[in-house]
């Protein structure tokens, strides 16, 4: 093979161009360019883009979205108060995102409220949550503390836990001339990665209040 070949194939490569199509401009065999180009690094971003869903496996998915609204739908039919309660705070205080659950408060209780709806109706464990900390470290305790303040209150021990976000106090105005922050512990966002559960909410919300949102299945 040309060595001029070879070249060409590990620019192309190094753009997030996929191996079939680097293989057919070239005219030479996917294997060969896989061979080529194996030591060439790409980006998080260009991998997400050569394995993002196009054409019908977009459609498989918003299939997949659709059917687990529908089973939500099914669920909200049987009137169960503790399963409305749930997906109304998520209607309230979640993160309307297409394939993840987020759910942010400042309350110990209502986050409790929803963790036992996770827990209660889609069995979720500590190991498939992640959560995230906004707050100020005005009140003499530590993001450690925080931390520790959330996990032990809510039984979250083995969750994910992701680095906080810490906001400089000398930068806010708090008011009524108040020193410190209010939210002693800070701001919570509990999540969840999973597809399923966040489209069965939605479909439940739609079969609680009497609407469609269409995208929700596609945004």
């Amino acid at each position: 093979m040309k060595q001029s070949e070879k070249i060409r194939a590990i620019e192309l490569r190094k753009t997030g161009l996929s191996l079939s199509k680097i293989s057919s401009e070239l005219k030479v065999s996917k294997s060969i360019v896989s061979t080529w180009t194996r030591d060439v690094i790409l980006s998080k971003e260009q991998i997400e883009k050569l394995y993002r869903p196009q054409g019908k496996n977009t459609e498989f998915f918003k299939n997949s979205r659709k059917q687990y609204q529908e089973e939500g739908m099914e669920k909200a039919k049987e009137k169960d108060i503790n399963h409305a309660i749930g997906c109304m705070l998520y209607w309230a205080e979640g993160t309307k995102s297409r394939n993840q659950l987020s759910f942010t408060n400042s309350d110990i209780t209502v986050h409790k409220t929803f963790l036992d709806f996770l827990r209660k109706y889609y069995k979720v464990d500590n190991n498939r949550i992640s959560i995230h900390i906004n707050c100020y470290l005005d009140h003499g305790i530590t993001i450690e503390e925080i931390y520790k303040y959330w996990v032990d209150s809510l039984g979250l021990e083995g969750c994910k836990i992701n680095k906080a976000t810490v906001r400089d106090p000398m930068r806010s105005s708090f008011s009524n001339g108040q020193k410190k922050s209010r939210l002693k512990y800070g701001v919570m966002r509990l999540s969840v990665g999973e597809s399923r559960i966040i489209q069965n909410i939605y479909g439940a919300i739609q079969e609680y209040c009497g609407f469609i949102n269409e995208s929700w299945l596609t945004k």
